[in-house]
């Protein structure tokens, strides 16, 4: 009896070390590069990881207030209400459990693009662009990466290469918007056309240059090219811009719809005859789908992670791509990949009346919408309950999340979401595995009301605005990416 008791404490314990291991080690997704001997470090000053796995329910972040909402992988971001953008999670090796400020010579930021392990800020007044992570595949936009981050892989704790900002010379104030995806880039200008660099062995950026003497694997443009001219027709009539993890999808004002990027999935709509895996190296118009009537036209466009969406307006969304975990929104009985665009048949009925207002598309395989009154539907993979519906099953066609109102904006990460409120309260919920949901923060509030109220403090719960990431230099050692 005695030895029985031995084996099953022994099974117990074996089980909650492997069940820790595979949490901590919770990247599955396909488009992750898995570097040998990577190390994780801490940023935020704290000697023990609080672990948090995950929240299936929305929950607010207090004290905080966005005008702008980013995620990407396992990290997130805001942009302030006085212009300053703060990030969290994981991304360059580096794990911050907490919202911590980066600063550019204290300038102000208007946008800011997440990539899987970089970031792309765009300064508010002089209009200018920087980038911050590693440089491997030329995602920074500063040029050869020979220089640069060249100890990437070196177990060095003094190494502050993945901290150091660069500035991206190209636009001089003539910048419109930037998109990005896992390992790519692509800003939209004013008048001189659309530029990407970054990882192109899927012509994510561009097909029509080809990187010499490297493998396919490795080709990259580490500085911005042009992918259209500025007196390209589509350039002249365009509306917006999307990225997905390898293909990128850019919608006309009139409607029409083009992609370009890797169509393995079938995500960049063009059907199932010779298109059905070929990499497209321009943008091309997509042809293959009829709307419901001829007044029908796109007013929307999102890229998941290898799906994508598009929006009319008479209310219909259609996807087309990977379909194998929901996201596509046809059902349980359809969980195929899409090649072209095909229409959501239960969106209807369950926006109860209201207009669609805007879509919207996780970096793996989930996807959402707002309603014209706030209201957020969701669906597609739900690991780590990152479709905020309380469970960690996938739903297969759109489901309200009941406990989110008054929404303007959803961005989502691999398995993690935030949401933006009409009063720029925020709401996360999903995956929380390397603070990418900043749960944390919400604890030291909470801790810091309780000897606040012992002290008759009546400070308000902010952001500490010093805590910023470029001054704290206190990093730990966690776990080796394997």
């Amino acid at each position: 009896m005695k030895n029985n008791n031995n084996f099953i404490y022994f099974i117990f314990t074996l089980f909650i070390i492997i069940n820790f291991y595979n949490k901590v080690n919770c990247i599955v997704d396909p488009t992750i590069n898995e570097d040998d001997n990577e190390i994780v470090y801490f940023d935020d000053g704290t000697e023990e990881f609080e672990f948090i796995s995950e929240t299936e329910l929305p929950i607010k972040l207090n004290g905080l207030k966005a005008k702008d909402i980013f995620a990407n992988a396992y990290h997130s971001g805001i942009i302030n209400e006085n212009d300053e953008f703060y990030h969290w999670g994981l991304y360059s090796n580096l794990v911050t459990e907490v919202p911590n400020k980066i600063k550019i010579n204290d300038k102000k930021i208007s946008n800011v693009s997440l990539g899987g392990n970089f970031i792309i800020l765009q300064t508010k007044d002089d209009n200018e662009l920087y980038s911050i992570g590693k440089s491997k595949y030329g995602v920074l936009g500063i040029g050869s990466i020979d220089n640069i981050n060249a100890h990437d892989n070196d177990d060095d704790d003094d190494d502050d290469d993945n901290e150091k900002i660069y500035k991206i010379e190209k636009f001089n104030d003539n910048i419109l918007s930037i998109v990005s995806g896992y390992e790519h880039s692509l800003v939209v200008t004013k008048d001189d056309g659309i530029y990407g660099w970054g990882r192109n062995h899927k012509n994510q950026v561009l097909g029509r240059e080809r990187i010499k003497d490297k493998s396919s694997e490795d080709e990259y443009y580490s500085k911005p090219i042009k992918v259209l001219k500025e007196t390209d027709p589509i350039f002249k009539d365009f509306k917006k811009v999307c990225s997905g993890s390898d293909h990128n999808l850019l919608l006309g004002n009139d409607g029409s719809l083009y992609s370009w990027g890797n169509g393995y999935f079938g995500a960049l709509g063009h059907g199932v005859g010779s298109n059905d895996k070929e990499k497209i190296y321009t943008p091309k118009k997509i042809t293959t789908f009829t709307l419901n009537n001829n007044e029908s036209r796109i007013v929307d466009i999102a890229c998941g992670g290898y799906h994508s969406m598009f929006l009319t307006n008479d209310n219909e969304i259609y996807t087309f791509g990977y379909g194998e975990l929901g996201q596509l929104g046809h059902g349980e009985n359809d969980t195929s990949n899409h090649y072209i665009p095909k229409r959501i048949k239960s969106t209807g009925d369950n926006a109860a009346g209201n207009k669609i207002n805007s879509i919207f598309a996780g970096d793996h395989a989930n996807s959402f919408y707002i309603t014209t009154d706030g209201s957020v539907y969701s669906w597609g993979w739900n690991d780590g309950g990152c479709l905020g519906h309380g469970t960690n099953e996938n739903h297969y066609s759109p489901k309200k999340i009941q406990s989110l109102s008054n929404i303007k904006k959803i961005t989502s990460g691999f398995k993690h979401t935030l949401a933006q409120s009409i009063n720029n309260d925020i709401y996360v919920f999903g995956d929380n595995t390397f603070g990418q949901t900043a749960l944390k923060f919400n604890n030291n509030n909470n801790n810091n009301n309780n000897n606040n109220n012992n002290n008759n403090n009546n400070n308000n719960n902010n952001l500490d605005t010093n805590n910023d990431l470029f001054e704290q230099k206190d990093f730990h050692k966690i776990l080796n990416l394997k």
